[in-house]
């Protein structure tokens, strides 16, 4: 056995800490999208009179690393769920616990958004004529806030179609030399992805030759791009055991790195230049690699073993984040109309959106057909480490 599937020809038991983890950042999209009302650069058609900058500083902090690290998790468990079944039935399990949520949420939450965006804005009268209109165009309003999970089958396609021949490299030898020069390789790595990073638009800007911008934003084709990088890094560090555990290690340097590659990115998020886009792409490197492990490393401490709280995440993350960004459109026509301490009130929409996504997450487990088209599954999960990703 070689490659990728040497990382799992032991048998070795799932890790709670990683799947814990992988939800925790799910999750975390709440106070982030609840930034966007608050944010002094915000777009959205329901964001709050109040604008303050900690909002935008919070937004690039999160953004730096949050999606980064949840594409190098779901490598991770995309190459060792292969490593344990045939390609087609992996590919089968993908496309019902990923595609059928994003199919009904398509068809169900994301028109609500729409419905909620446009009365924001137009007139009564306007409502349904602008409705017909959205609803009759293509772009990124259909995947809005589900783009990873287009992002994820695309990824998944192509893992699919590469892994006989992944299985050929010789993990086991770039492992040893990643073990021997752990610094070196490590900074090789975060430059390699902050030169990829900072070119990711070419790609996108070729196809649209081809094809329609709103049909790339439609598919999320430019994150495919983007965030392949740490896909990979996921599916190799699965056949590399050695340097996985050296990745999820605490380590101070690389808490103080991590710190410093945030703190970068969001001060060259407000440089609106060329310039200082092509730093901030080139940063996300550095943020995604150090603070993903960062993240592992706290996680493997704090969720070791299987608790309840695990199984609480991992079953119920997934709906809790497909309805929280409606939830949060409709806290907003409300909270507009208090005047409140903008910290307060951004503290109180985001435990607000938990509780009611929460409450959302108990009414939709009920029930099976809804638990099965939110979720792909028609049971309580009973095995973490078959999740999405």
């Amino acid at each position: 056995m070689s490659g990728v599937e040497r990382g799992v020809s032991d048998g070795s038991a799932r890790d709670f800490s990683i799947d814990a983890l992988r939800s925790i950042l799910m999750l975390l999209g709440i106070p982030y999208h609840v930034t966007f009302l608050y944010k002094v650069d915000s777009d959205w058609s329901v964001a709050d009179s109040q604008r303050a900058w900690v909002f935008d500083v919070l937004a690039d902090a999160l953004h730096s690393f949050r999606m980064a690290a949840f594409f190098l998790i779901a490598g991770y468990f995309s190459a060792l769920l292969l490593a344990r079944r045939p390609v087609g039935v992996w590919l089968q399990s993908r496309l019902k616990q990923i595609g059928i949520p994003l199919v009904a949420a398509t068809l169900t939450v994301l028109p609500l958004v729409m419905v909620i965006e446009i009365y924001a804005v137009a007139r009564p009268e306007d409502l349904w004529s602008a409705l017909a209109r959205k609803l009759a165009t293509p772009g990124g309003h259909w995947v809005a806030h589900l783009w990873f999970l287009a992002v994820l089958l695309e990824l998944s396609f192509g893992l699919a179609l590469s892994w006989r021949w992944m299985c050929k490299l010789d993990l086991a030898r770039l492992d040893r030399f990643f073990m021997n020069s752990p610094v070196t390789c490590t900074a090789a790595v975060i430059l390699f992805i902050g030169v990829y990073q900072a070119f990711t638009g070419v790609p996108a800007r070729l196809l649209s030759i081809v094809i329609a911008d709103d049909v790339i934003l439609m598919f999320s084709i430019t994150e495919a791009f983007r965030f392949l990088p740490f896909f990979l890094i996921g599916v190799f560090l699965q056949g590399m055991p050695g340097t996985f555990a050296l990745f999820r290690t605490v380590n101070p340097w690389v808490i103080a790195c991590a710190i410093l590659a945030t703190a970068g990115y969001v001060v060259f998020s407000d440089v609106d230049t060329i310039y200082g886009r092509v730093v901030t792409r080139a940063l996300t490197g550095a943020c995604g690699v150090l603070m993903t492990s960062v993240l592992l490393a706290a996680a493997r401490k704090l969720f070791d073993k299987k608790r309840a709280i695990v199984s609480f995440l991992v079953d119920s993350a997934i709906v809790i984040y497909v309805f929280h960004f409606p939830i949060i459109f409709l806290i907003s026509l409300i909270s507009n109309k208090f005047d409140l301490s903008i910290y307060f009130e951004f503290a109180f929409v985001v435990l607000l959106v938990y509780l009611f996504s929460f409450v959302v997450w108990i009414l939709i487990s009920r029930f099976e057909p809804l638990r099965f088209a939110f979720t792909g599954r028609a049971r309580r999960l009973r095995d973490p480490a078959d999740a999405k990703g």
